[in-house]
């Protein structure tokens, strides 16, 4: 029987880039399912880390009234919303 590879290894799975000849890690998905972005060490499902400025989420679509966040219960409930219009 071949051996699953996923439980060989256990280490995160990292997105990296070069830039001007260094490299960074851009992207972690940890081995409890959390993503970090701008940071290695990812304490919730989403932890975005921009530095001391320059952090910024964007949510685009194409109909002006509908970009937002809705937040939801396990089991569907809304428990509520951020919309944002630019006005």
């Amino acid at each position: 029987m071949k051996p699953n590879l996923f439980e060989l290894y256990t280490a995160d799975l990292i997105f990296s880039t070069t830039k001007a000849g260094t490299g960074a890690d851009r992207m972690v998905l940890n081995e409890d399912g959390n993503v970090g972005i701008g940071t290695t060490n990812a304490s919730a499902k989403l932890h975005i880390y921009g530095g001391s400025w320059n952090t910024q989420l964007t949510i685009q679509n194409d109909n002006e009234n509908n970009n937002g966040i809705r937040f939801m219960e396990d089991g569907g409930a809304i428990n509520g919303y951020i919309y944002g219009r630019d006005t």
